[in-house]
């Protein structure tokens, strides 16, 4: 990423709140579309098993309560901060 008030590059670290214990987001190339600036694919084995540990905060935790071990990934789209 870019800061412009720093005038310089840096990798920054996100992390998902939607854990209880805030999770590293593991993020993949930026998509460069508006107000998209990247996404994750969360796969549903480990949601189910976050959601069985009581790990997860809504709103990720009502989406894997309706889950189960062989749905499909969910992709979590993060957003610029306006």
């Amino acid at each position: 990423m870019y800061d412009k008030e720093e005038d310089s590059f840096f990798e920054p670290v996100i992390f998902n709140a939607d854990y209880i214990n805030k999770q590293e987001v593991n993020v993949t190339e930026n998509v460069g579309n508006g107000d998209v600036a990247t996404y994750q694919n969360l796969a549903a084995d480990r949601l189910v098993e976050a959601y069985a540990d009581n790990k997860l905060k809504s709103p990720l935790k009502e989406i894997a309560e309706k889950l189960n071990e062989e749905s499909n990934p969910v992709v979590m789209l993060i957003k610029y901060k306006k």
